[in-house]
Parts: C-alpha cells; structure tokens; sequence
C-alpha cells in the first residue's frame, strides 16, 4: 500500500507540472469511457434487463401492416379491435392502448399531461401491480362507467409528492373529475412509458371511431400452448377477411404478431447495439494505444534527464566512501 501511494503521488506532481497533458488524458478518457457506458446501458436496457412484464415470451405484440407505406409496426382501429378481440382464439387476452393529452386543473396552476388510455386488462395481460390502491377492474373501460384514474409512481411522487392520502379523492382533468383509484408500480416506467403521467380506461367505440382511423397498440396473452407464428397465421387470416369484408378502409392493409423483444427494441437493433458495441471497444482500445504511445514517447524524452539524476545519485553515493579513503590515507 505504502508503495501505491508513492507511485500515485509521483503521479500526481507529474501531472501537476504538464496540465495540458494532464487535460489530454483525461479528456480522451473520458470520451471513450463515456462512449462505451452509453452503448452499454443501451443494451442492458433494452436486451439484456428483464423486461418488467410477466412472461414476456407468451405475450404476442399485434401491429397492423401498412402496404403503401412499407410500415410493418403500425397500429390498429377500435373496430378491428373489436373483430380481433371477438374473432382471435390465439390469444386468452386482447388489450389495447392509446395515447392521449389531458389538462389537470382545480389543483394549483394547470398542467398538461401525458395520458395513456388502455382496456381495463391491460395491466393483467401485462402482469402489473398496483404500488397503491388498485387498477382498473372489469367493466370500469365501458360506456357510462364511473370515470376513475391511475397514477404514474414518477408522476405522484412529483405532483403530490408520494402523499397516500391521494388514493379515494378527485382530480380534474379536461373538466371531468375522476376518482384517483390507485399508483402504478414504478417498474413499467421505462423508455417511452417513463414519461406517462395518468393512465385512464379507454373505451374503444366504433361508432366514434372508423376503422381508417388507425391509433390503437394492442398487445395480449398467448392462449396456452400458442405459439407466436401459430398466433401470426390466424391474425393475417383474420386482417385478410376483414380486407375482403371492408375493402374501401382496410385494402392492401394486413397485420401482424411479433414477439416482445421485437416488439420492444426492433428487428434490427441486436444488430445495430452490437456492431456500436465494437465500435466503442475499439474507439476506447485505441484511445488506450494513443495514451500508451504518448506516455512511451514522454518517458524517451526524459531519458537524458532520467540518466543524469542516475549519474548524480550515483556520484552522492560514492562522495562519503571517497571521503573515508581520503581520511585514511592521510
């Protein structure tokens, strides 16, 4: 130990006398320590943690195909839903989930939030629990229902500061009061889903909303024994009987089952992580090169220098033995 503190002083007061060779170290460092960090939580998030849904390998993500535009991850309408939800025998549970802006008033200063409305089986198909209160309950996502409201954990903790005695009373929000009912558990609030503020019951109804009207996700729990390709051969017989059934809104548009990871990150972004992971091995292998070689060629060019300390030393340890020899002979 004694040692590795004298080595680390030493380095110290070399990096003390050239400060622009210090700042070069550490700047390029940095870069490339910091390059690698973010490549790496990239990866770890969206690859390698666990995803916080249960089983994630029987749930079966459905998006719609859309032929003119080549988009292959677009999303459904309420009445296709409906047709999927009703017709499916795929899947033991079909959810859905929409994005939407609500305005909270009547509790201090007016904020915009973001929304996202989902079926009241959203959350089991998920496998989520409440952090407080419940979740939505069956019947409470249809016409003429009390209307009622789940917390974000982020957003609760922000606005209401974690208060519990939240759970039961009334908010506002774009004029209606809702009857908070429960937080969510903070584990879902990852990547986009992290900055969702309220979770409301959506009521998909298809005489609001025509089947060209295309702005639903939808997600749901693989029957037992299921596969994902058993499930994508049903739907795309499905999306082409409603294709035949509904020509003027779904001609040339299909539909889909991809499996989570998929669904989460992308057919392509194993690849994509993976070749940016070597990029940032070898950017930081190199920076590590180019600090070795700068290191190697200040040590050259302190030979001299190092040589002449090692002439005096050596001159001062040899000046007392010459002194007893002088002495001696006279």
């Amino acid at each position: 130990m004694a040692e590795l503190m004298r080595d680390l002083k030493y380095g110290w007061r070399m990096l003390r006398k050239r400060p622009v060779f210090a700042l070069m170290v550490v700047v390029t460092l940095a870069l490339a320590i910091g390059a690698n960090t973010v490549v790496f939580t990239f990866t770890n998030l969206l690859l390698l943690r666990p995803l916080p849904v249960r089983d994630p390998a029987t749930l079966g993500w459905v998006f719609g195909i859309d032929p003119q535009r080549g988009n292959d991850r677009a999303q459904v309408s309420a009445p296709d839903y409906i047709d999927y939800r009703r017709s499916l025998r795929s899947f033991s549970a079909l959810a859905a989930r929409a994005e939407a802006t609500l305005t909270l008033s009547g509790r201090g200063d007016a904020e915009r939030l973001a929304a996202s409305a989902v079926t009241a089986n959203l959350f089991p198909v998920w496998g989520l629990r409440p952090r407080l209160g419940r979740l939505f309950r069956v019947g409470e996502d249809a016409p003429g229902a009390e209307p009622v409201v789940v917390l974000s954990n982020q957003f609760w903790r922000r606005r209401f500061a974690g208060d519990p005695a939240i759970i039961g009373s009334a908010l506002t929000l774009d004029g209606k009061r809702v009857s908070v009912i429960g937080v969510l558990e903070p584990a879902i609030e990852i990547g986009n889903l992290s900055e969702i503020d309220v979770w409301v019951p959506l009521v998909p109804d298809p005489a609001e909303s025509g089947r060209d009207r295309r702005e639903l996700e939808m997600v749901g729990r693989l029957a037992p024994g299921v596969t994902v390709a058993q499930a994508d051969a049903e739907l795309r017989a499905l999306a082409a009987a409603l294709e035949r059934d509904h020509p003027v809104t779904n001609k040339g548009w299909g539909a889909r089952v991809a499996p989570t990871r998929e669904a989460v990150t992308g057919r392509n972004t194993w690849q994509v992580l993976a070749l940016l992971s070597v990029a940032v091995g070898l950017l930081l292998l190199i920076a590590c090169a180019n600090l070795a070689n700068a290191m190697l060629a200040r040590s050259l060019d302190r030979n001299r220098e190092i040589s002449l300390r090692v002439e005096s030393l050596k001159a001062a340890l040899e000046l007392p033995d010459a002194i007893v020899h002088a002495r001696q002979a006279a």
